[in-house]
């Protein structure tokens, strides 16, 4: 029996122990501080003090883009060990709301409260145009000269058109407030209703012998960033010289606001070096061509969207010529392997006409266009009734009855 408790003891001691290696997560929120943007990515750099504590402990970076490469993530600090680093969407969490997005909140809850005072005014106004209708009738057995009855009189009408006037203006100064709320509550739902995407986060597992204050730098690459060169030549008259202006121009899309980033310009392609090359032998002869040494692409990754810029979910993507395929995710992109002497890749989505695009990089960004000749349009109509319309040329519209008396 005393073993057995001992037992038991020993157990619960380990349940214990085991609970007890939750580690402390602690969410860090941070902005970017410099970014260098190549052709068709960006290196996105984001630096912050932290405050840890002395064992294990997770540090959760919040609010990043949705478009990190998991595999470029890197993490710099002194006097910390790192264990692991991990990247995941949250899906119940949306990135950061827009400079617009907020001020239009903002101005929405300002005509609010406008509309809200202005209500009050003129409730106020009509109660006291009620309680002047109630009591204008005099009454009493007190005689009243003519003189009073005047005196009353003028007072009623004064008071009255007083009221009535500031009734309306009241009236439409609140017609002019509801007509500014629709309008701002129109802006503001047309951009609610454009595609949120899930907020990206970063989970580094770290070490710490000490309590202390560490300087953390993470780095990572994201795609929808890219820029292209301009150039501005300008020259004022025919005997000057010709000045060259260069001018770069950002498309920065990562769901991430990039206000007061130092930025570097660069035309490499960070995917370039991370492959080695494929060494072709080079017989010597005589009128021998030297082999050409180019980038080997075994996997190809990008999106398929639609005109709007909307992604494609659950488009075709395969390697023209075999079996190999894949399809786009929830936010339209794909990662495909490709075996050697492949040439194609080739995009398709119903009601959209496929596409084939050459494998000359690995990463490739499609936009599919609208099929006209091949979109249908079905109709559920009321009472047990559908409707199936082909938009083809010459086509028919047939009507097919549902069967609704159906009893189980």
């Amino acid at each position: 029996m005393m073993k057995k408790i001992v037992f038991f003891a020993l157990v619960t001691i380990t349940i214990l122990q085991v609970n007890s290696q939750d580690f402390i997560e602690k969410e860090i929120k941070s902005k970017v501080n410099s970014a260098t943007v190549f052709l068709n990515s960006a290196q996105v750099s984001r630096k912050k003090n932290i405050e840890i504590q002395k064992g294990i402990q997770i540090l959760k970076f919040t609010n990043l883009s949705p478009f990190v490469d998991k595999k470029s993530i890197q993490v710099k600090v002194e006097g910390v060990e790192i264990q692991s680093v991990n990247f995941q969407k949250n899906y119940l969490k949306t990135g950061e709301k827009s400079s617009e997005q907020i001020s239009l909140e903002s101005k929405l809850t300002q005509s609010k409260n406008s509309i809200d005072l202005e209500t009050i005014r003129l409730e106020t106004v009509l109660e006291n145009i009620q309680f002047l209708n109630t009591n204008k009738n005099i009454k009493g057995n007190q005689t009243l000269t003519a003189s009073v009855l005047k005196e009353a009189s003028n007072y009623y009408a004064s008071k009255i058109k007083s009221l009535k006037t500031e009734e309306l203006l009241i009236r439409n100064i609140l017609k002019e407030l509801k007509k500014e709320q629709k309008s701002i509550a129109k802006q503001l739902s047309d951009l609610t209703q454009k595609k949120h995407f899930a907020s990206g986060e970063i989970f580094i597992k770290i070490k710490s012998n000490t309590k202390q204050k560490a300087n953390f730098e993470l780095m990572y690459n994201v795609s929808n960033v890219s820029w292209f060169p301009s150039y501005d030549i300008r020259v004022s008259d025919i005997s000057s010289p010709l000045t060259l202006v260069y001018k770069a121009n950002l498309k920065q899309n990562s769901k991430i606001d990039w206000s007061n980033v130092n930025l570097r310009f660069s035309s490499a392609n960070p995917s370039n070096s991370t492959k080695a090359g494929k060494i072709i032998p080079y017989y010597l002869d005589y009128g021998s061509i030297p082999p050409f040494y180019g980038a080997i692409i075994d996997e190809v990754s990008g999106y398929v969207t639609d005109d709007n810029s909307l992604p494609l979910s659950g488009a075709n993507v395969h390697v023209k010529g075999t079996t190999i395929g894949t399809s786009t995710d929830f936010d339209g992109k794909y990662s495909i392997k490709v075996p050697q002497n492949s040439r194609q890749l080739e995009f398709s989505y119903l009601g959209f006409i496929s596409e084939i695009k050459p494998i000359s990089s690995p990463v490739i960004n499609v936009t599919l266009q609208e099929d006209a000749d091949l979109l249908e349009e079905v109709v559920i109509a009321d009472y047990g009734s559908i409707k199936k319309k082909e938009t083809r040329k010459n086509s028919l519209n047939e009507h097919i009855p549902a069967f609704s008396d159906l009893k189980s």
